[in-house]
Formats: structure tokens, sequence, C-alpha cells
């Protein structure tokens, strides 16, 4: 048996770690606070398990003491070689849950039961930790633990027939798991899994087909979810498409209203004014009769009325300078508005540009036509020369006999090639002139045709210049500026800029209303106000000004009254109201749409002839879902439940391992119960004692050949010393460390060399986690030594005190 390797997934402090093992001697020396001791005890855990336990000490509660500090992740792997195999531990310690691949086949394998450690090592935890786990401090094993209680067992002898009784017993008890003619429980048990494996195979075949039919029915769903899709957009698309006609329906009624309304509204907003002044009035009146009242008050009021008073002027100030800009605007666009007037001003820019370029385009084109010089006719010149030279020749032919020969022969000669050569150059004159003529008239045309597209151009251009030249005067009139005269970047920096200047007005106003809200919560306003006009003469004036008061509230009642009977004859604005709440959910309603739905590429589309493509689509996926389906179902009707016989076969595989493990159990018992029989005390201690003194000698040399190591009943070690006895709590601790590890050593080397019978091999695997920190320099040479000497035992030698060279020792 042979440790490969091991990741932790999360155990104390070592989280994501990797650690790979040789045969023979490991030595890893890492400082304090590494995990030393977490790695060690992370390795028993592997094979044993944490142990359940409710105690608060962290001594005694292993599963408290190593949960991660980092990660939730509570567990991990380890492979190992055993018997010519090689197999994978994978626990998790948080789900209690414990899994053994074999790594050839990379299948579970339940061959090792629910402890590991109990099959691999012929031990369980507590042997364990008492013969192959060597931790720090070397600690005694304890009277009461199960090696001690296994050692009892074999030493208290009853008598040999006793002995016989319980082997005849064991026995008969090992037949029935195996028997002559594979008719054991083991042999039944091997069948009937071959059995259900092959079936296991048939059936996983089996759903492989199932699995794939199941693919394609999850791509032929995913096609109709697509396609039921595509339809509630096209349906969605549809209600847009209606809210946006009807948005348009009621925007335009709004326009119509708005502006048999403006009239009222302007009424209202004076009323409002009167009110507003009729309310200071009133209130100017009722400050003057309570200065009138009442006592003036002192100096000290009175300062407080001007620290009052110049709070209010602030808040009122900034009022009065948010009002100011607002004015300016019915009201203010945001940015992606200014974004919109920009991109029509440059849209209205370039048509512009076309406009100029195509007045150039045809100016150009009218100076090119105008240009043109239509071709001369050429004259008659050469054709009357050709007629000339021909008269010669016919001359000359005709009167032949009378003109001498050589005069005959030449005048011939000479009004031939001539008239061939005028007629020739005559026929090309004309020919050029023709060519010439149709290239001049189909120029002509041709600028003619260009000018009249270019003038048709040009038209369309000017309205579409016209049209977006009052869109974009509409777009900045709901704003209630004009664009006229003014540039669009410039005014759109002016609307930013004023918006700025809006939110720090608000701000400041909200921190002047804030100071001035405190400051009122702890005065009284109206005591404050009475000293306002605080001077020795103000009793006297109260009754002048109070006065006037009455005389400005009768003034505005006048003023109201005439207003509100001007605004009886003003239209109604209940049918405004109402197509303002209809236009209003109209809108939620297409922003609700827009924000839900996801409409865009429908934008263009043919809705009609969508859908009906999509509905016939769905109907086809439909039918072929449908098909799919009931094959589907017919299959898992036929077919068992796979997870069942997996089940059923697992349960075999645990009882087939359970009974391989009683079965050695109970032979091994025979097999110690024999050796038992001849007296535990004759066989089993002398061997033990002879380890002991034997590895006495080889640790601390002849010199110390007078002492004798001695293991009581009770599991007491003394040290026999020049014929006197000494009790081991007398020794230093570097001696009781030394001893301990002889004791430790010796009963590796008997347990395992009773179980296979040869005392020269020890335990599989040695873990020693720095327990050889208080040996002297002699000492640890001896121990290293022997170490190095060990053969068949890997050795797991963690340290951060001194390191055992690791090289020169091979498996």
């Amino acid at each position: 048996m042979r440790i490969t390797a091991l990741h932790i997934n999360g155990f104390g402090k070592l989280v994501n770690y990797d650690c790979a093992f040789e045969s023979g001697l490991n030595v890893m020396e890492y400082p304090n606070g590494y995990g030393k001791t977490t790695l060690a005890s992370f390795i028993q855990a592997m094979f044993y398990g944490l142990g359940s336990t409710r105690k608060q000490s962290l001594d005694d509660n292993p599963g408290k003491k190593f949960q991660p500090w980092t990660t939730n992740t509570f567990g991990g792997t380890l492979s190992f070689e055993y018997e010519g195999g090689e197999y994978r531990i994978e626990r998790d310690f948080a789900k209690n849950v414990l899994v053994v691949y074999d790594c050839k086949t990379g299948r579970r394998t339940t061959a090792f039961g629910d402890c590991p450690g109990r099959i691999i090592f012929g031990l369980d935890r507590e042997a364990f930790a008492a013969v192959t786990y060597m931790p720090q401090d070397l600690p005694m094993p304890k009277a009461n633990d199960s090696l001690s209680a296994r050692l009892s067992q074999l030493s208290n002898n009853d008598g040999k027939n006793s002995f016989e009784r319980a082997i005849d017993n064991l026995e008969k008890k090992s037949k029935e798991y195996v028997k002559t003619g594979a008719r054991g429980k083991i042999d039944i048990l091997k069948r009937e899994i071959g059995d259900s494996e092959l079936e296991l195979d048939r059936l996983k075949r089996e759903y492989d087909k199932l699995y794939s039919q199941e693919a394609d029915l999850r791509i032929k769903k995913a096609d109709l979810e697509g396609c039921n899709h595509r339809i509630m957009l096209i349906s969605q698309a549809s209600q847009v498409r209606c809210e946006e006609r009807l948005q348009s329906e009621l925007t335009n009624k709004i326009k119509q209203a708005e502006d048999s309304v403006r009239q009222g509204e302007e009424f209202k907003k004076r009323l409002l004014e009167i009110d507003s002044d009729l309310a200071k009035t009133e209130a100017e009146m009722s400050r003057r009769q309570s200065i009138y009242d009442k006592q003036l008050k002192n100096r000290q009021n009175y300062e407080m009325y001007r620290l009052f008073d110049d709070k209010e002027k602030r808040v009122l100030q900034l009022r009065k300078q948010l009002a100011d800009i607002k004015r300016s605007y019915t009201r203010l666009p945001d940015k992606e508005e200014l974004e919109a007037v920009n991109a029509k001003k440059r849209t209205l820019w370039k048509k512009g540009e076309d406009i100029v370029g195509c007045n150039e385009q045809i100016k150009a084109l009218t100076q090119q036509s105008a240009a043109r010089f239509p071709p001369t006719k050429p004259k008659y010149v050469c054709l009357v020369l050709a007629i000339v030279f021909l008269a010669v020749a016919i001359g000359a032919f005709a009167f032949g006999a009378v003109l001498p020969e050589i005069v005959y022969w030449a005048a011939l000669a000479v009004g031939g090639v001539g008239f061939v050569v005028t007629l020739v150059v005559y026929l090309g004159k004309i020919t050029k002139y023709y060519g010439a003529k149709s290239d001049y008239d189909n120029g002509m045309q041709s600028d003619e045709l260009q000018i009249k597209l270019l003038a048709d151009r040009r038209n369309k251009l000017n309205v579409e210049y016209e049209t977006l030249k009052q869109e974009i005067s509409a777009d900045f009139s709901q704003f209630g500026v004009r664009s006229d005269g003014e540039d669009v970047e410039e005014l759109t920096i002016r609307i930013t800029a004023d918006t700025d200047r809006i939110r720090d007005f608000t701000e400041q106003l909200a921190c002047a209303t804030a100071d001035y809200d405190e400051f009122i919560k702890h005065v009284d306003v109206g005591e404050l106000r009475l000293c306002k006009d605080y001077t020795p003469e103000a009793d006297n004036g109260n009754t002048v000004e109070m006065r006037k008061c009455f005389e400005k509230k009768d003034a505005l009642s006048s003023e109201k009254a005439r207003l509100t009977e001007k605004l009886k004859n003003v239209i109604d604005l209940r049918e405004q109201e109402s197509l303002n709440k209809q236009w209003k959910e109209c809108t939620e309603r297409l922003d609700d749409y827009r924000e839900r739905y996801e409409v865009d590429e429908y934008a263009e589309v043919d809705l009609e002839a969508a859908a009906e493509r999509e509905q016939a689509m769905q109907k086809r996926l439909n039918d072929e879902v449908i098909g799919i389906e009931a094959g589907i179902k017919h299959a898992k009707n036929s077919l068992p439940d796979l997870a069942e016989r997996e089940n059923a076969l697992n349960a075999k595989s645990r009882e087939l391992a359970e009974c391989k493990f009683n079965y050695d159990c109970i032979t091994l018992a025979i097999e110690c119960m024999k050796k038992a029989s001849d007296s535990i005390s004759g066989n089993y201690l002398p061997l033990l004692r002879k380890y002991m003194n034997g590895y006495l000698d080889t640790l601390c040399g002849k010199d110390r050949r007078a002492q004798t190591l001695t293991l009581t009943g009770d599991w007491d070690l003394t040290v026999n010393e020049s014929g006197g006895e000494r009790e081991f709590g007398y020794f230093s601790a570097g001696t009781k460390d030394l001893y301990n590890f002889i004791l430790r050593l010796s009963l590796m080397n008997s347990v395992y060399a009773l179980k296979k019978g040869d005392n020269s091999k020890l335990a599989p695997v040695l873990i020693i986690d720095d327990s050889f920190t208080n040996l002297d320099g002699n000492r640890f040479d001896a121990v290293s030594k022997l170490l190095k000497g060990l053969k068949g035992t890997q050795i797991l030698y963690f340290t951060c005190y001194r390191k055992i060279d690791g090289d020169s020792y091979k498996q």
C-alpha cells in the first residue's frame, strides 16, 4: 500500500492544497504555522473520518477544530495504491459523504466499506492512532484503546477447549460465506452482481437512445419556444403601432385645444397673482393690527427679526432667481431632446448645402450647353472636283482615237484616280459631319435631362428644407424659446447653462430653506414680525399703513371680480383636460409597451404576413413535439427504473463487500485464535519484548545494554536498569519520546508480523508529525538511521526542527 497524492479543498487553514508522495521516506520541512499537523490529520481523517462528537473542546472535536478558515468546502481527495490497484478516496466532511473510486475503471467501488482504513491497515481508528500515527510529543497509548482490548482478549486464555469451541463456531460461520461448488453466499452474490451488471449495461444503452430523443425534444421545444416568442413580439408590435397612431391623433387635438385655452390660462394666472397679493395684503393688515394692538418688542427681538428677515429674503431671492430662469421656458428640455434638435439642425444644413450644390450643377450644365457649337456641313468643292476628274476620264475615253497614246493614258489615269480620291475625301467629310451632328444632339438632350432632374431634386429639397425648418421651430417652441436668429449650438449651450444654474439655485434654495426652517422652529415668527418696524414713532404710523392696506385690498377685489367675469366667457377646460388625460394614459401605455416589449426588429415589418408564417411554423413544431413526446412516454413506460436497478446493484455490492469483510475477519479471527491457543503470554509478549529491546540496542548503543523495557497488562511501560525497576515518569522528555517511539515501532512490527506471518514487514504507511523535537543530536541521528533502513514502509515525516535526509533512501 502506498499513498501517491492528495488534494485538499478545505481543511483547517489549508485551502486548494496539492501534495504528491514517493515510495519510502518523504521528508516535508515547513516552518511553524504552515499546517503540518493539519496535513497529517487530514491523511488520518481521509481513511477513518473525523468521528462524531458534541464536545466544545477543540482537541476533542476534530470537526470543529479543522473547519476551513476561508471557504465553505470541507473535504478533499486522497489517491493510493493497494494490492496492485489504484484508488481515490473523496470525502465531504460537512455532508459526511464518502466515495471511493477505482482509478483504472473510473467507477465507484464498495470494496472498502464505510471505513477504508479498517480494510487497508487492518486496524480501527484507535489502533491506527496507537501504532502507525505518531503525533507531536508521542503520548502513550491508553489502556482502554481498542488495540489494548484486542491484545487483552488474546492474553486472557480460558483454556484450549474454549479456543477450540470458538474456532469451530467461527469455521461454521465462515462456511455460510464460502462453500464448495460455489454455493456460498459470496459466490451467489458475485453471480447476481454479474447478471445485474449485464442487465444494467443493456438498460443504459436503451436509456442512451432515450436521452438522444429527449435531446431532440429539447431542441424542438426550444425552436417552438422561439416561435412562440416571435408570435408574442408580433402581437406586441401591433399593440405598439396602435398606441402610436392614437398618440399622434391625440397630439394634434391637444395642439388645437391649447390655442383656445391659452387666453383663459393667462386670466387664471393673473387671478392667482391677485389672490397672492390679497393674501399678502391681508397678512400685512393682520400684522399691522397686531403691531397696533400689542406692545413693541425690545431691541433684542428686533435684532432677532433682522436675522430672520435676512434668511427669509435669501429664500425669496433664490425662488425669484429660479422663477426668472424658468420663465423663459415652457419646460426645460433634457439631453436627448436637445440632441434630437441638433440632429435635425445638422440635417437642415446638409439639405441647404445639397440645394446650393444642385443650383451650381444646373448653372454649370447650362453654361456647358451654351458652349456647345453645332458642326458645319462640308462644302461641295470635293464633289465638283470629282465631277471634273470624271469628265476628263470620259473625254479621254471618248476622244482616244484622235489623241496620242501617251496623252490618252495620262488623261485616263489622272481622271480616274482624281475622281476616286476626291469622292473618297467627300464621303469621309460627310460621314464625320453626321457623326458630330449626332453627338451634338445627344449631348444637348443629356444636358437638358440632367438639368430637369437636378431642378426636380432641388424643388424636392426646398420642400424638405422648409418642412424641417418648421419642425425645428416647433421643437423649440415647445420649450418656450425660438430658434430664429440664434444658432442651435449656442441655444443648446444657453439651455444647458440655465439647467445647471437651476440645479445650483435649487441646491442653494434647499440649504437656505432648511436653515430658515430650522431657525423658525426655535422662535415665534409672529412676535418677531411685530418688531419689524420698531421705532419710537412706529405706533403712530400703523394707522396710515392700515388704511393703505384697506384701499389696496378693495382695488385688488375689484380687479378680481372683473377678471372672474371675463373668465366665464373663456372656453371650458374640461375637454382639454380630458384630452391631456387620454394622451397621458396613451403615452404611459406606449412607454410601458416599449419598456416591456422588444419590437425594434418588427418596426418596418409586415406584421400580418409575419404572423401567418410564424403560426404555420408553430403548428408544424407542435406536431413534431407531440410525436416525440409520445415516443419518449412509450419508451419510459416500457423500461424499468435505471436508478432502482443501480441502487439494487450498489446494495448487492455493499452486501458482498460486507460479506467479504466478515469472512476475512472470521478467517483472521480463526488464525489469531489458533495462535492464541498456544498461549499469548508465551508467543506474543516475548516477541514484543524482543522488538523493544532490539530497537533499544539499535538506538542507544551497547553502552545501554543494561536497560530493558517491559510493558505491563495495564499498558504501563517500566525500565529495568542495573537490577532496579524505574517507572516511566522518572525519565526526561527526550528519553520518554525515545521509549515511546520504540514501543510504537515494536507494536507496529508485532501487529503486522502476526497478521502477515513475516517478522520483516512493518506497517504500509508510517506518519510522523515532528515527534523528535526533544531528542539530542546523537539519538536523533540514531532514529534517522533507523527510519532510513525501514524497508517496505512509506514514511511521511513532517518537521520544522531538523529534517532527515530522504534522498539516501530508495524503495
